[in-house]
């Protein structure tokens, strides 16, 4: 018997059918490049090569909860519908038969880019609190390092152990 979370399973099945794992890549930064959100905006165009709207990014200061974060897809829920959507269909993935992976934010579309500057570091500002995504890769956070993933990724974080673990979540609708 599967132990996984129903997610995590529909988290390998997009990996494979959407080659998320060819859209991750780690990158290094400094406290110019995070000053604001314009700076902030300014290193996603420029040193990461990543174009978006002005209209269509979230930046996000946050402390990951000390119970962690269960496998989850941002902005996204799973339903079960008898029938395929007939409306906002670019906001729906289908999974089996009637199963569908819902994207619901304001930008009513679904995210193309999940960044994270990571504010702190694994091992010396914190326990607990790894990454973890759907192929089983881990990240203990280093800070001044980031990851860009594809924002249909399932993902959690661990349980935090002690101490503090801050990022800057970035979202580009």
């Amino acid at each position: 018997m599967n132990n996984k979370p129903q997610l995590y399973n529909i988290g390998k099945q997009l990996l494979e059918q959407f080659q998320l794992k060819n859209n991750r890549f780690f990158f290094e930064f400094n406290d110019k490049n995070i000053e604001s959100d314009e700076s902030i905006k300014d290193f996603i165009v420029n040193n990461l090569n990543i174009p978006f709207q002005n209209d269509s990014i979230d930046i996000i200061y946050k402390q990951i909860p000390e119970n962690g974060i269960t496998y989850h897809i941002d902005d996204c829920i799973l339903i079960t519908k008898k029938y395929e959507p007939t409306y906002n269909k670019g906001r729906f993935i289908k999974i089996s038969e009637n199963k569908y992976l819902y994207f619901n934010n304001r930008f009513n579309k679904l995210p193309q880019k999940t960044i994270i500057f990571y504010l702190s570091t694994y091992g010396d500002d914190f326990t607990g609190g790894i990454l973890r995504l759907c192929d089983d890769f881990e990240i203990k956070p280093k800070k001044y390092t980031g990851i860009v993933l594809d924002s249909r990724e399932v993902h959690m974080v661990t349980q935090i152990k002690n101490g503090i673990r801050n990022i800057i979540l970035v979202k580009i609708y």
